[in-house]
């Protein structure tokens, strides 16, 4: 696809969107159409911007009749009839390429940032080998290359909020526990993060027993080794862009 040429034919259509349209001011009104939000949707949507791209044949039959303006004595017209048809079929498709755009925009300001990793907003919960398919297809945000996080990757949530990652059964690992299940601070930026006090899965397969898979029970930090057909929580990760 021609990216940079497509976004000249965008930016020529939408410096001249507005006037060809002005009767239908009540629609453009609604969604506060500019050219410079069309050159702005088409920087990150350029699959869908082709589709739009393609619309724009329309164009050429709507430019020969820009002169008249569609006034109103042709309103009686074929003429007319056939322009405003064809005119609201491609706002229609316009106004349908902004709702995806919104709607992009507003999946990627819930993305969360950290570490220099995008995570998913919510959890879910599935069992590992649910986790790994989930992960393999899902499209968000305009991305599809999401993946569960490594197991160094979920310690560091602990740690970037202030708790300590232990394994299960170290020496340590009762007290650190304790300590970290006591720390408000902790606590509270782990909810801050969108994090339930579960455990939550790691792309990691235990390599000395590979039924299981880590995964760390973020409430208590606690770092351990789980059957994966067991249940537990899920919340992909992508490296970001900052």
């Amino acid at each position: 696809m021609d990216i940079v040429n497509n976004k000249k034919i965008i930016n020529n259509f939408g410096e001249r969107f507005i006037s060809i349209f002005d009767e239908y001011n009540q629609h453009l009104e609604e969604v506060n159409i500019s050219y410079k939000k069309l050159l702005g949707i088409f920087n990150h949507l350029d699959t869908i911007g082709h589709a739009v791209i393609s619309q724009i044949d329309n164009y050429e039959y709507l430019e020969k009749n820009i002169k008249d303006k569609l006034s109103e004595n042709k309103k009686e017209s074929k003429l007319y009839e056939d322009t405003k048809v064809k005119g609201l079929a491609l706002l229609q498709n316009i106004l349908d390429y902004l709702k995806i755009d919104c709607d992009l925009k507003k999946l990627r300001e819930n993305i969360v940032m950290g570490n220099g990793l995008m995570w998913e907003e919510g959890s879910r919960e599935m069992n590992w080998h649910q986790a790994m398919n989930y992960a393999n297809n899902l499209r968000l945000g305009g991305y599809d290359d999401w993946r569960l996080p490594t197991i160094d990757e979920l310690k560091e949530v602990v740690r970037s909020c202030g708790g300590t990652p232990m394994r299960y059964g170290n020496k340590d690992y009762s007290s650190i526990w304790a300590e970290n299940r006591a720390n408000i601070p902790y606590q509270n930026c782990l909810e801050k993060k969108g994090f339930t006090n579960f455990r939550y899965w790691s792309s990691t397969t235990n390599a000395n027993y590979r039924e299981d898979a880590w995964d760390v029970y973020l409430g208590s930090g606690s770092v351990g080794s789980y059957y994966k057909n067991n249940s537990g929580y899920v919340r992909c990760v992508r490296t970001g862009e900052q």
